[in-house]
């Protein structure tokens, strides 16, 4: 019985600062990004061949929000792009304000007057790597993120697990939460991802079940431990064709900004869109266009995918987090590390 109320009673505590962070979200100073492709940003790539992604868009809406609270009397130092949800590749650099520091025309004494001494920037890390199954996720980035100790931990696992034929979601679900309770305890805020909704993805279609299973398993999860959820089952954006990238299993830059705004509102964050805004008309497409697009998606992605897992490879085998630290988002967003 004294077990369960201390249950309790540490849900309760992480309910308390879930909601405090999602309610005064300029309180999250530095961010850690975990997971697999998804998170990595793959699909989302930048003009020099790196990725964005959903995390890096998201680090930014952070760091933006974070800035105007820092310096309330001040122009925020790092700024989404005005295109930021108007083209792929939006604009991820930091851009410098009216502050001593980066703005030789500021007036030092005006600034300590009217904002105060700052506090510290804002911090990102992404140490998401494509390929990544849960166990590795849980071995490799988990204590990283444990060891970082951010305000803010994105945990979004299992997407290659439940592709896999034969998993059981039931199982992976186990191995998260537990995953998810050691974060919980190190962190302030961990924000955990549900799967897609596949019902229109090809080939995928056929798991829908054993996601949904995954998805629910997740929001209990959640539930037990006070996280927030970015949902991304009732995303209806990305239920669109035009949110997923050629090769059908990671998505578009579209839809890598919708994901994004999505968990900026979770977090409580005043976004610049509507995430699920409707997409444009599309020209109507014939049933034989469908038919070549299947077959061309097949030969190009399905096969070369298939091929991988048979011979035991993954297409992060080379491949090192992008943002292994904890730094400011100064420059760009991204950078790519690869192992020699």
């Amino acid at each position: 019985m004294l077990r369960v109320a201390d249950d309790a009673q540490g849900r309760r505590e992480r309910q308390e600062r879930h909601a405090t962070a999602g309610g005064h979200a300029g309180g999250l100073g530095s961010y850690a990004a975990v997971g697999d492709s998804f998170t990595e940003g793959v699909g989302d790539p930048a003009p020099d061949g790196t990725f964005i992604g959903w995390a890096d868009r998201l680090a930014l809406l952070l760091a933006a929000q974070h800035e105007s609270r820092r310096r309330p009397a001040a122009h925020s130092a790092v700024t989404p792009g005005p295109d930021f949800t108007a083209r792929p590749g939006a604009d991820f650099t930091a851009r410098p304000g009216a502050d001593p520091a980066v703005d030789p025309g500021a007036d030092p004494a005006e600034s300590a007057v009217t904002a105060g001494p700052p506090a510290p920037a804002f911090r990102y890390a992404n140490l998401a790597v494509r390929g990544r199954l849960l166990d590795r996720i849980v071995a490799e980035q988990v204590p990283r993120a444990v060891e970082l100790a951010p305000d803010l931990v994105t945990f979004c696992a299992s997407g290659n697990d439940i592709l896999r034929p034969g998993s059981d979601p039931d199982a992976i679900a186990e191995r998260f939460e537990a995953a998810v309770a050691e974060l919980t305890g190190a962190v302030g805020t961990v924000l955990v991802c549900t799967g897609f909704d596949t019902r229109g993805v090809p080939v995928l279609r056929h798991l829908r079940g054993k996601i949904a299973t995954y998805t629910a398993h997740v929001r209990a999860i959640a539930d037990r431990h006070g996280c927030p959820v970015l949902d991304l089952w009732s995303l209806r954006a990305v239920q669109d064709r035009r949110a997923w990238s050629e090769d059908r299993l990671h998505l578009s830059p579209e839809g890598h900004t919708r994901v994004a705004l999505r968990a900026a509102q979770v977090l409580g964050l005043d976004v610049p869109a509507d995430p699920d805004e409707p997409w444009p008309p599309e020209q109507l497409r014939l049933p034989s266009q469908v038919r070549r697009e299947n077959i061309q998606w097949a030969r190009a992605h399905l096969v070369p995918w298939i091929g991988r897992r048979l011979r035991g490879e993954s297409s992060g085998d080379h491949v090192r987090p992008k943002r292994p630290d904890l730094l400011p988002l100064a420059g760009t967003c991204t950078s790519r590390t690869r192992a020699s």
